[in-house]
């Protein structure tokens, strides 16, 4: 009953005033609607439907699909948290490993990409704990540039070309690492 009230409630608001996950609920329910009407008169498309929406036959398919989600990646959606276009492909993820994905990026407080959600869905149905912390690590440290001091430069590199000088300073580092590694085996 509580879900039959709720969605009657929803049918009675604008369309354009509910958030995403509301707006899915409504068209799912008109689907199933028509659904259960007899064969002629059930010829209702996504294109049909859409154009009373004033949605295109793919934005409803995709509102559809959000209805695939947890909760909790649901509520992401209508706070703008998580991009809808993200949110479909998580969708397409078991209940279970979108928890999963779901707590790890809350524990985290990484925002997931489409990148991350590509290669979630690429282990669909074997992700573990360890695949989904290793694809919502947040990206790398940027390589950074090291400016060498003038001093530094006018004392060992003073009117040296570029290139000579970017390989003794890769020597010299190769050197001291190596030693640095010695040191640490001995």
């Amino acid at each position: 009953m509580g879900k039959a009230m709720k969605e009657s409630d929803l049918m009675q608001r604008p369309f354009d005033d509910l958030t995403t996950s509301e707006k899915a609920a409504v068209l799912k329910f008109r689907f199933e609607k028509e659904a259960s009407m007899p064969g002629a008169q059930r010829i209702k498309t996504r294109e049909a439907i859409g154009e009373e929406y004033g949605l295109s036959g793919s934005s409803v398919g995709r509102l559809l699909k959000l209805n695939d989600l947890i909760d909790p990646l649901k509520d992401m959606v209508d706070r703008g948290a998580l991009y809808a276009e993200v949110a479909v492909q998580l969708a397409f993820l078991p209940e279970n490993e979108q928890q999963m994905v779901y707590s790890v990026a809350k524990e985290t407080g990484t925002k997931l990409t489409a990148n991350m959600v590509i290669q979630l869905r690429s282990h669909t149905g074997m992700l573990t704990n360890g695949f989904v912390r290793r694809y919502l690590r947040k990206d790398p440290i940027k390589k950074k540039c090291y400016k060498v001091p003038g001093r530094i430069i006018e004392k060992y590199f003073q009117g040296m070309d570029p290139n000579m000088v970017d390989s003794i300073v890769e020597q010299a580092l190769e050197a001291w690492f190596g030693k640095e590694a010695a040191d640490v085996q001995s």
